[in-house]
């Protein structure tokens, strides 16, 4: 029944009231999306498998055509000449019927999706699971395993697929699929921000009409240009690849430190407001950002120079740290610096590039001697002190200190260099010494961690590190260490080692610990706490003599013997006895439990 007062159908007239509510849903749907310019869009969503009949597959895929613009309506209801022109749904949704003569007008297939998904209704039983399996999932399945199923060779599912790419290949080339793909990316970009497909790719994001199959299944399995998605980026050939490739670009504008100007981004924008998609890139890349600029590096060391390129200045450790490796410790840090062969250290505390020409930090009392050395051995005082004073961040007083110790003298206002007195060596046996122990590559000497020591004093040790040091009256040696040259002199009665309070600070040693200098084998040193000793037993001196831990009874004698000189067969007996007349009586007190 029509309206009187303008001839419109209602939904009730058409199709009852049960239905109205339905109707009138529609109605609001198709207006909105008219008047929003979304009528090519369609109302329905058909979906099929693959036992339909083709007849039934190309009628539901008729139906997904349909579109709001094929709803004609007034600003009452459905039109009537909508309605007029269907007395029966196969005038407007026409099915192929087999005994027909007459020609079906085809329908205007105006986007990639649905034409794909006519074309693949035109197929039959076996080409439609060849296809579906190998391009319209989203893991393809084998030509084995899919000629299992079908009980054919791989060969000639790779047959069939060949056919069925040469059949549907129309349709990619129609829409220019290939093309596309290609032109999303260029020469020097080769990647592309997932979201903005939406815009310059629309088919990509959207799905096959009568499946739930994505059509970038399709492309990635079908088409021969090669890609990758991953976290929100889209790159060819693959996400590594666009990464290598963006990176080797920016590698050559770079300079020796790997420091490259942020204003570079630009050229690779291919779209209007894409430098934050670049940005985002190069952060996914790996690459970091610091005050407009990008730094290329692989490690720690080489961040530490870019920052310092840029800065352009030399840095303390705790800016440097600040800023490039905060989590680790400051003697971790420093450890990874003394790796860069770009980076030297200027000062106590600072650091710079070599290709500065800055001078490289050494210890003053090296220092000292060098300069001394290039002057006959003598310099004047005032001279001597404006030019350390230049490169060192010390007091005049710390620098007056120094130069009355050691190998040196001032008189008369000349500093010069000490000579050994007598050129004697130590005739003290390092076996025969208490708390000096025999190690597989060096020496360890026990001592105690004072607050004197951590106020910066140096102190006293055996003579018999002489011997282990191959010093005579009168020598100063400056071991490396991990953070830092380690003076060790003999320029008076007794062995002195210099300030240790850089490893109490870093937190190598604590005040109130027992610790071992290490007098290594090829002249480097370090400092290492004693192990904790618990039981008066075989483990407690193993600790207190540095050697390795273990419950082994004879490889602990073992260990025991070697550290003072005795033979491997030596007894616990031999050993406690040693140990007693060394002084070490802490150590034969652990052993007398096995001297039975």
């Amino acid at each position: 029944m029509r309206s009187k007062e303008n001839g419109t159908l209602n939904e009730s007239d058409l199709f009852g009231d049960a239905n109205s509510d339905l109707m009138s849903n529609l109605k609001k749907i198709t207006d909105w999306k008219k008047t929003h310019g979304k009528g090519n869009e369609g109302p329905f969503l058909v979906l099929y498998d693959s036992k339909m009949p083709i007849d039934i597959k190309q009628a539901v895929n008729r139906l997904n055509a349909f579109t709001y613009d094929n709803l004609p309506m007034d600003e009452i209801g459905f039109s009537t000449e909508l309605f007029e022109s269907l007395e029966d749904l196969d005038d407007y949704i026409p099915i192929e019927d087999g005994d027909s003569d007459e020609d079906e007008e085809p329908i205007q297939l105006d986007n990639f999706p649905l034409a794909l998904s006519s074309a693949i209704c035109d197929l039959d039983e076996r080409e439609y699971k060849i296809f579906n399996e190998r391009f319209l999932m989203e893991e393809p399945r084998s030509f084995k395993a899919i000629g299992g199923d079908l009980g054919i060779t791989r060969e000639r599912i790779r047959q069939i697929e060949k056919n069925l790419r040469d059949r549907m290949q129309p349709v990619f080339d129609e829409f220019s699929i290939d093309e596309k793909l290609s032109s999303l990316f260029t020469n020097d970009k080769k990647f592309i921000r997932s979201s903005r497909l939406d815009t310059v790719f629309p088919e990509f994001e959207k799905y096959l009409p009568n499946s739930t199959t994505p059509v970038k299944w399709v492309l990635r399995n079908y088409c021969r240009f090669t890609y990758e998605e991953k976290d929100g980026w889209l790159a060819t050939p693959s996400i590594l690849e666009a990464k290598r490739l963006f990176k080797d670009k920016l590698g050559r504008q770079a300079s020796r430190h790997g420091v490259l100007n942020k204003d570079v981004l630009p050229a690779f924008e291919t779209y209007d407001n894409e430098l934050a998609d670049i940005i985002d890139w190069a952060k996914y890349c790996g690459i970091t950002f610091y005050k407009d600029h990008l730094i290329l590096c692989s490690n720690i060391g080489e961040y530490a120079e870019a920052v310092l390129e840029i800065e352009n200045q030399p840095m303390s450790t705790e800016e440097l740290q600040a800023i490039v490796d905060p989590n680790t410790s400051a003697k971790g840090f420093r450890q990874k610096l003394y790796k860069s062969r770009s980076v030297i250290r200027t000062d106590v505390r600072m650091w710079g590039l070599r290709d500065w020409g800055l001078d490289e930090y050494n210890s003053i009392e090296q220092t000292i001697t060098d300069m001394l050395n290039a002057h006959d051995g003598s310099m004047q005082y005032d001279a001597l002190i404006d030019e350390l004073l230049d490169r060192y961040s010390v007091s005049k007083s710390s620098l007056w200190a120094k130069l009355n110790e050691g190998p040196f003298s001032v008189r008369e206002n000349v500093v010069s260099l000490g000579r050994p007195s007598d050129g004697a060596k130590s005739s003290v046996d390092p076996y025969s010494t208490a708390k000096l122990f025999r190690l597989d590559k060096g020496w360890a000497f026990r001592f105690t961690v004072t607050q004197r020591l951590k106020g910066g004093s140096g102190f006293y040790a055996t003579k018999a590190i002489a011997n282990i040091l191959h010093m005579k009256s009168g020598d100063v040696k400056h071991l490396s260490s991990p953070i830092g040259l380690q003076r060790i002199a003999w320029t008076s009665s007794v062995i002195t080692i210099g300030t240790i309070r850089r490893f109490i600070v870093e937190g190598v040693v604590n005040v109130g610990q027992e610790a071992f200098c290490l007098f290594n084998d090829d002249e480097s040193f370090s400092i290492i706490p004693m192990r904790a000793v618990g039981k008066s037993d075989i483990r407690g001196a193993l600790a207190l003599a540095c050697l390795p831990a273990t419950d082994d009874v004879d490889l602990a004698r073992h260990y025991l013997a070697s550290a003072i000189g005795l033979p491997s067969n030596a007894t616990f007996r031999d050993l406690i006895q040693k140990y007693k007349e060394r002084g070490d009586s802490d150590i034969s007190q652990c052993l007398a439990t096995y001297s039975e």
